[in-house]
Formats: structure tokens, sequence, C-alpha cells
């Protein structure tokens, strides 16, 4: 089909003809889908990069621009290029199956309009790449091996062990989970600097912490986090300390007036 007809094409249709490698009917979905990407962009650029207030958008410093190019490669999908591997387009599969309706716009936008689950963690990502920065929290061979042991030991003090058993984090495997919350922090600007303990909080507990969920976190973060980086300096640098000199950098944000939150 000659390219001037792929914008009278529904989604469905389009879609088929991206699944038949048809590189036109690709840079139609960037083209069609460029402002749902606007769109999510922003408020994924507000959370990891403006403490959740308002992304300019195209103008914005920080996210946007990299979680924008992201969003419309992963639905476009691409060939292998420069040792890549190929990309398999998002419309393809909703297309063959993980569709609801015939809309892949209000698909990609998710029920409640701010993306599906995991594209905020996608947007993030495509943030360190940008950046040179780990995407993931992979522990080391040797913290893998040695991490839970020396959590336990590091809950030996009293007041660290009580606050481990009141949030549930007393069992050494739950080190991992510290692992995972303290990486997401230090990948989005912060409030409080190395550790924004609400986040954390969020992460390890679930919504709105009580005012003592946040005391417990607040005794137990830091320490963790000195653990890591006394035992294993050259993943802490990488995971940790790394990415907080993108987002804390002294606490400072670029001023966006009196922007309401997103």
């Amino acid at each position: 089909m000659p390219p001037s007809h792929y914008p009278d094409l529904d989604d469905l249709d389009l879609a088929r003809a991206v699944e038949a490698g048809d590189d036109a009917a690709r840079e139609e979905v960037r083209r069609r889908f460029n402002p749902v990407a606007i769109l999510l962009a922003c408020h994924i650029c507000a959370r990891i990069a403006h403490r959740g207030r308002r992304c300019p958008g195209q103008g914005c410093e920080f996210a946007f621009v990299w979680v924008h190019l992201e969003l419309l490669d992963h639905w476009a999908g691409r060939d292998a290029v420069a040792g890549s591997r190929p990309r398999r387009a998002q419309i393809v599969t909703w297309f063959r199956g993980a569709r609801r309706g015939d809309s892949f716009a209000d698909y990609v936008l998710g029920p409640a309009g701010q993306g599906q689950r995991g594209t905020v963690t996608e947007g993030r990502r495509a943030w360190n790449r940008a950046r040179g920065l780990r995407v993931r929290a992979n522990p080391s061979r040797d913290l893998q091996r040695r991490g839970q042991d020396a959590y336990l030991a590091l809950l030996e003090t009293p007041k660290l062990a009580a606050a481990a058993r009141f949030l549930g984090l007393e069992q050494p495997e739950r080190l991992r989970d510290w692992i995972d919350a303290l990486f997401v922090d230090a990948c989005e600007t912060g409030l409080e600097d190395p550790i924004d303990t609400a986040r954390v909080a969020r992460y390890l507990c679930g919504r709105d912490p009580s005012a003592a969920v946040l005391r417990a976190v607040q005794t137990l973060a830091p320490a963790v986090d000195g653990m890591l980086a006394r035992h294993w300096p050259a993943w802490y640098d990488d995971h940790l300390s790394q990415p907080r000199q993108h987002t804390r950098r002294g606490l400072r944000l670029d001023d966006l007036g009196e922007a309401e939150p997103s």
C-alpha cells in the first residue's frame, strides 16, 4: 500500500502492516501516536525528574526527550542496528491479543490514562541509558553470596533490629527489597539527600506510610545504605552513588514556578 494511504488506515490495519515489516507503517505509528507519547513522557518525566511537579515537555532538559523517544521506539519496533537487537513493535503485540478495543492509544494510556503498568520503569531505564547509568539493580556475585549475612549482622544492633521487625523486613532475603528500593530512589530526583525516605517507605511498605513507618525507615535506610557502601563499594558507586549525582545535585531543581503537581 502506498505510504500516502497510511493515515487512512485504522489502528488494526496499521498493526498488520507493521507486522509485515513495512518501514513506512512504522513511521506512521511514530507520527500518529506522537501526541500520546508526548503526554505520557510528560507524566513520566514529572515523576522521575521533577519530584512530581509539572514537566514543561519539549523544552525539558531532564528525562522528557529520552522517555519520548523510548516510547515511540517501543510502540513502532525496530530492526537490529549497530549491534543492537531487533525490537518487536508493541502495536503488533496489542494486535495479536493484548488489545482491549480497537484503539492502540487507549491501550498504551492504560485504564488511568497514565500509561500501562511498568511504563514509568521503562522510562526510568531510558533516562539511565542516556546517561550511561545502570538500568537495573543487579547485585554483584559477592553481594548475592554474602549480602544476607551482612544484613543479619547489621540487625544485631537492637535499634535497627526493632525498626526491621516493625517494618516486617527482618528476614535476610528482604535485603533484595532494600536494594531495589534504594536503586529506584537513587534514579529519581529526591526531596532528601541521599535518600528520599518517603519514597523508599512507599516502595517497601505500600502507599501512604504512617509517621511510625517513616521513622523506622529513617532509622534503617541509612544503615543499609552504609552497609552496601562499606562492603561493596564498586557496586555501590555504579548503582547508587552515580545516579544520585545526577538526581540530587545538592537538592537543587530548576525553578518551575508555582506549577501544580502533575
